[in-house]
């Protein structure tokens, strides 16, 4: 946990260089202290304010009053830390979203797997996969018949893109990392088709290894 003045500092620092306007604003104190310190829901914040240099802390302070109005799944009531990582989860991924429209999905399958390490090119090799797409799979359970047209993986590419600039996972261009607390906050609301996904995509690039 980052003390409130450490957290105000890093939000200001964060968002300085593509949004100087922010940085100066008085609600930057005010959101270091509601996200009680925690880094990356501080990143996440910082991240997207940086996003644009129309967003305001004070904005983002609403958009997380109309986050926490959002019951969890199985309607318990969280622990504090979890609450603050759910507003900030739901906030970043509604605007990810926003940009590209796969993000989501993406973001649900990477709640699956290992964290850490997942070649891009597993992704867009599976972008034609009927979960993507709504359409009927190319990927079955023991090959891949055909491959994903320019629009296909033209769209995992801006959907990876999205999740990276608002920090909910990192990538270098050719792996992805994912936080284990974003995965497990993406993993309390994903659809079961997410996995199944994960699993086919994983079966594709081993398809002799079961």
């Amino acid at each position: 946990m980052l003390t409130p003045a450490v957290a105000e500092a890093f939000l200001r620092d964060r968002v300085r260089k593509n949004n100087p306007k922010a940085a100066d604003e008085p609600a930057a104190a005010t959101v270091a202290v509601r996200l009680g310190g925690l880094p990356l829901a501080l990143e996440q914040a910082g991240a997207w304010v940086a996003a644009s240099n129309v967003n305001t802390f004070a904005r983002y302070l609403s958009l997380l009053d109309d986050a926490s109005k959002n019951p969890f799944p199985d309607e318990t009531i969280p622990l504090d830390y979890e609450r603050t990582t759910w507003d900030t989860w739901q906030v970043s991924v509604d605007a990810a979203a926003a940009k590209a429209p796969l993000a989501p999905k993406i973001l649900a399958a990477l709640a699956w797997i290992a964290p850490e390490g997942l070649p891009n090119e597993w992704l867009t090799a599976a972008a034609n996969d009927q979960y993507l797409t709504g359409h009927p799979s190319e990927i079955d359970d023991d090959a891949a018949d055909g491959s994903p047209t320019d629009d296909d993986t033209e769209a995992v590419f801006e959907a990876i893109a999205a999740l990276n600039q608002f920090s909910l996972v990192a990538t270098d261009g050719a792996t992805i990392d994912i936080h284990r607390v974003v995965q497990a906050a993406t993993r309390r609301q994903a659809p079961h088709d997410s996995g199944r996904f994960a699993v086919r995509m994983l079966r594709h690039q081993s398809p002799g290894d079961a």
